[in-house]
């Protein structure tokens, strides 16, 4: 079989997550790296953005933000509260960060809770009595980081494809 036959027939996140679930995780291990790296650079980035801006009242908010893998290590949610959220797999058999709509599926800690609304209210600002200017931090640091992320990735997937095919 050819890396080309592969590469073809490998359609849509959730086939490419399937066939890598069927891979021996040694193979898997630098496109893991790869997204670990990742996540800890936007997170540094997040902090270093978000003291930079001088956001205030928001010292635990700051101290809040992390990453946390998903199960098989493919994705990561990073921001403030991300080590409380449950990571859940959606109907299209991909990672998504939970919502607060089901019981099942919510960040649960009061604390959590709080950091990520403070958070909400500093990336995207306020309206209504009380006005506050949006003063982005996660999103300047995830578009700092996305085009390096994402080469690094995919010279990981072709790697990984091509032996797979071999």
């Amino acid at each position: 079989m050819s890396n080309q036959y592969l590469a073809t027939r490998i359609q849509g996140v959730a086939k490419l997550r399937r066939t890598f679930n069927r891979l021996e995780k040694v193979e898997l291990v630098e496109l893991r790296a790869i997204i670990k790296e990742g996540a800890m650079d936007i997170k540094r980035d997040g902090i270093a953005n978000a003291i930079t801006q001088d956001i205030k009242l928001t010292g635990e908010m700051i101290a809040s933000i992390d990453y946390k893998l998903s199960g098989d290590k493919l994705t990561a949610v990073i921001g403030p509260a991300a080590k409380e959220a449950k990571i859940v797999k959606n109907r299209w058999n991909t990672a998504q960060f939970s919502h607060y709509k089901r019981e099942s599926t919510k960040v649960r800690k009061k604390a959590a809770q709080w950091n990520l609304m403070k958070a909400w209210w500093a990336e995207f600002g306020t309206a209504g009595p009380i006005e506050q200017q949006p003063m982005p931090f996660m999103n300047p640091a995830f578009y700092k980081n996305e085009a390096q992320i994402s080469a690094k990735a995919r010279r990981a997937q072709a790697m990984i494809l091509k032996k797979a095919s071999s």
